[in-house]
């Protein structure tokens, strides 16, 4: 009678383990999936130099490819930045959160400070800050977690003419 008592206490041991390496196991591989997704949205917005049509074709194919699901999220109208207190404002054109992701633009978020305060404002930079969500579902209990990912990039030089206008995204 003993032994069969700890053969269940061990069997109910190793189930429990085996249950919460393969929850580590699904939430690793959500990760990876949400940040290879903010790396593809990255990488055509840098490419295109902006959030514009290109860029936004130029996503919709990759996120297609990488089978990403575009559940609607609600974005908050401004962002700060991560070590930073530069505040970034949501872009329109689809990335309101109709798509499953966010797009902030930042902008001179590195500029250097002037002498008198403030910062300098003759070199016009800006950056782009993409949300992204893992996404798991969790199937016993019927629920959908969804966890933000968060992605920045370079600095993106301000020529005149170009696709993002400093005035209209002030925060």
């Amino acid at each position: 009678m003993r032994e069969s008592i700890g053969t269940s206490f061990l069997l109910n041991f190793i189930v429990i383990f085996i249950v919460f390496i393969m929850a580590f196991l699904a939430a690793t591989l959500s990760y990876y999936k949400a940040y290879k997704v903010n790396n593809a949205i990255l990488h055509s917005i840098e490419q295109f130099e902006g959030y514009n049509s290109f860029a936004k074709e130029e996503i919709d194919d990759r996120l297609e490819s990488l089978g990403y699901q575009k559940i609607p999220v609600d974005c908050p109208k401004t962002r700060f930045a991560k070590g930073s207190d530069v505040k970034g404002v949501l872009m329109g054109n689809g990335g309101d959160g109709s798509e499953g992701y966010c797009i902030y633009v930042y902008f001179n978020e590195n500029a250097k400070p002037k002498a008198g305060g403030g910062k300098s404002t003759t070199d016009i930079y800006y950056s782009f800050g993409v949300v992204s969500y893992m996404r798991m579902e969790i199937p016993i209990l019927g629920k959908v977690i969804k966890m933000p990912v968060y992605s920045k990039t370079y600095n993106i030089y301000y020529f005149t003419g170009s696709a993002v206008d400093p005035s209209k995204y002030q925060a």
